[in-house]
């Protein structure tokens, strides 16, 4: 609350020059000066990459809105900041809002979307050896086989749906206690020798 409640300047363009402060005011909402643009506060509080199998790349937007209690809802993932139907998608009724008003709360999502530190990234996996941000994975089913623990803000997910049984061994522990009985192993050719024995049946899945 207390980001919310700071006033910041808001920087906009001729086109779009309001003056005055943009910030959240309890009992009130967003408000820009002395005009009222809302009787809430949308922000961005993460942003998502995922990526298909195919490579193919698509952005979501994580929306928080405080109402002008000072409650926050539920977050909600989005695709597009620029086309928000707040009724629709948030609940909220918008239809005492214009134009200009929805053009500056868009302005206020794509500034924060920029400027958010809070990124995720989430990969869609086939079955077969991948190089997922510079580090080797192995698909196998529904398990995803890596040496080494990926950063917190990066989830790997198996496109394939057949499970493999692992007795509640990690994917990371059954690598490692791979190369344990097979010393002076590098991790390139555990993978190479890995990729070979599996290959018939990563054929097989497609």
């Amino acid at each position: 609350m207390e980001n919310l409640q700071s006033e910041k300047n808001l920087q906009l363009d001729n086109q779009m020059d309001i003056g005055g402060h943009a910030r959240f005011e309890l009992n009130q909402g967003y408000m820009v000066g002395d005009q009222l643009i809302a009787d809430f506060c949308p922000e961005i509080t993460a942003v998502e990459e995922n990526y298909a199998v195919d490579g193919s790349r698509s952005v979501l937007y994580e929306v928080t809105v405080t109402d002008k209690s000072g409650k926050k809802g539920e977050p909600r993932l989005v695709s597009d900041i620029t086309r928000l139907d707040w009724f629709r998608d948030f609940g909220i009724c918008d239809i005492y809002m214009g134009k200009r008003d929805k053009k500056i709360l868009a302005y206020k999502l794509q500034q924060e979307a920029l400027a958010c530190k809070n990124r995720r990234k989430k990969f869609y996996i086939s079955p077969g050896f991948h190089m997922v941000e510079r580090m080797p994975v192995v698909a196998m089913g529904n398990r995803i086989i890596s040496l080494s623990s990926m950063s917190g803000d990066i989830t790997m997910i198996s496109a394939s749906k057949l499970e493999m049984k692992t007795g509640g061994i990690s994917g990371l522990q059954m690598a490692k206690s791979c190369i344990n009985f097979m010393p002076g192993v590098t991790v390139l050719l555990f993978y190479a020798a890995l990729l070979g024995a599996i290959k018939p049946l990563l054929n097989f899945l497609g």
